[in-house]
């Protein structure tokens, strides 16, 4: 009797054993998988070197805060590695963000090239990409001047820089967020539409692929709706970082710690949309064989 309870015992701790491998496995790899799609990309790499940068500096900011109630005058050694780690976070994604804004002139060229580039949301679009060139140029211009790469007449180009880079950062958020609401509201009418359509045809026709294809087409708009929700959510906290950096009036509610709160949410969420779009991209395919083409607007956080 005793036996078969050692052996019942040594099976079901094999069996647990077996399990809690295989999960931490599974849990690793599909982790490393993540970072590998995050980081494909130099905007992937960017966010990740943000998110990295903001958790560093929060950090720094609860030990310091820790410190003064402690009344500990003297600086300890974890906050210089964290204060360092900021620092080379920093500089990493300003070396990434170097000739980004590019990307913005090709974007509003593309704007152009299309037909329907006269309607209101691309317009705005227009002036989003305008302000985020022009941000990316100065952004640029501040990086070569601070590491000496380029001498100019003028004293503490960074330092001026800063304000129009900051009403810069503030404005193409604005623009973005505008242009979000507009795509959602468009994304609910389309929506209201489909069912409306569906409701009248279900009486006269009884085709199942009309369902299949109606079932689908709610999918993917929902989808976009889903992710209309989190690039809002990314821009509003964007926007709440730039609006206390300008000292607008009421800015000084929003404390250091809830404004590094909102740069760590809101570059966690900007790798996510990059994983997900990276994982899509590889080809979701409907029916007919046409790959699925998915809102990337991701491309512009």
């Amino acid at each position: 009797m005793s036996k078969n309870i050692e052996n019942i015992s040594s099976f079901w701790l094999q069996e647990m054993a077996r399990f809690w491998i295989c999960s931490v496995h599974s849990l690793w790899s599909s982790t490393i998988f993540s970072i590998c799609l995050a980081a494909k990309t130099t905007k992937g790499k960017e966010k990740i070197y943000c998110l990295i940068q903001f958790l560093a500096e929060l950090y720094r900011l609860t030990m310091s805060k820790w410190q003064e109630a402690m009344k500990i005058s003297e600086s300890t050694e974890a906050i210089q590695h964290a204060l360092h780690v900021e620092k080379y976070m920093k500089n990493g994604r300003k070396l990434m963000r170097a000739g980004m804004f590019l990307d913005d002139l090709a974007s509003i060229n593309k704007i152009f090239g299309d037909q329907k580039w006269k309607d209101v949301a691309k317009i705005i679009k227009i002036f989003y990409h305008i302000c985020s060139a022009i941000y990316y140029a100065l952004d640029n211009l501040a990086w070569v001047t601070e590491n000496s790469l380029l001498k100019l007449p003028y004293q503490n180009i960074s330092s001026r820089l800063k304000k129009p880079k900051d009403s810069l950062s503030f404005a193409r958020n604005i623009f973005l967020i505008t242009v979000i609401i507009i795509d959602m509201r468009r994304n609910l009418e389309i929506q209201k539409r489909m069912k409306a359509n569906r409701n009248i045809y279900e009486h006269l026709s009884k085709d199942h692929a009309l369902d299949i294809k109606f079932v689908h087409n709610m999918i993917e708009k929902k989808r976009e709706m889903k992710f209309c929700i989190v690039d809002l959510t990314i821009n509003s906290l964007k926007a709440a970082m730039s609006y206390k950096t300008l000292g607008l009036p009421g800015s000084k509610f929003f404390s250091p710690i809830f404004i590094n709160l909102c740069g760590i949410i809101s570059a966690a969420l900007a790798i996510y949309c990059n994983i997900f779009n990276s994982d899509c991209s590889k080809g979701q395919s409907s029916e007919n064989g046409e790959k699925i083409n998915f809102k990337k607007r991701t491309e512009s956080l």
